[in-house]
């Protein structure tokens, strides 16, 4: 996503954790900075440099930071659970409120990276399937009753991702979802774009 944008003329900054692991997309002219979403620090620090690089000016935020926990259901460990709500849910909601002065200013958008899951349960990911609903729900929220929103003319929507498969059977369509499954426990990682400069037909 933040390739397609820079070749479209935006101007992107990409986060990590560690700028070092998307040092690619530095090589391509991309600006990378650090955050990391779970500390009020780090996001606050994210938005002075951004402040201080754009003029104040946010066209897009484009929340993708996550993190994935597939157990059964009642095995999970709680404080497992908790740092997976605080990566994909309450990290979510600190940029929104942090960053949404910048993106008032610009009338810009918010764009949260959902998943089917939000909606289709697996089987061994309910912790994961938990946090992907409330973010859905978050949003939605953002963009159907948020009335500061509206008022100020800042706009919102979830990206549904996930893998699907469609046949035709007997003459009806259907869909099947395929997830990939994982006993591992992954780093939150965030990518943040400030996109300014629209062009046209964008």
């Amino acid at each position: 996503m933040a390739l397609n944008f820079h070749s479209r003329g935006f101007r992107v900054f990409a986060t990590a954790r560690n700028p070092d692991s998307i040092s690619s997309l530095a090589a391509l002219g991309i600006t990378t900075l650090a955050l990391e979403v779970h500390k009020v620090e780090s996001v606050k620090a994210l938005r002075d440099q951004v402040l201080s690089l754009t003029g104040g000016r946010l066209d897009y935020l484009v929340n993708n930071a996550g993190t994935n926990y597939t157990v059964p259901a009642l095995d999970i460990d709680n404080e497992e659970v908790h740092d997976l709500f605080e990566a994909n849910v309450f990290g979510v909601m600190r940029m929104c409120q942090t960053f949404i002065p910048l993106l008032i200013e610009a009338k810009g958008t918010i764009v949260q990276i959902g998943s089917l899951t939000g909606h289709m349960p697996y089987i061994f990911s309910s912790g994961y399937n938990a946090s992907k609903a409330a973010l859905h729900a978050y949003t939605n929220t953002l963009r159907n009753v948020g009335i500061l929103l509206r008022l100020w003319s800042a706009k919102s929507l979830t990206m549904y991702t996930g893998n699907l498969t469609i046949w035709r059977q007997r003459g009806a369509c259907r869909s099947r979802r395929r997830e990939k499954q994982s006993i591992s426990r992954t780093s939150p990682i965030a990518f943040v774009f400030t996109l300014q400069t629209r062009p046209s037909g964008i």
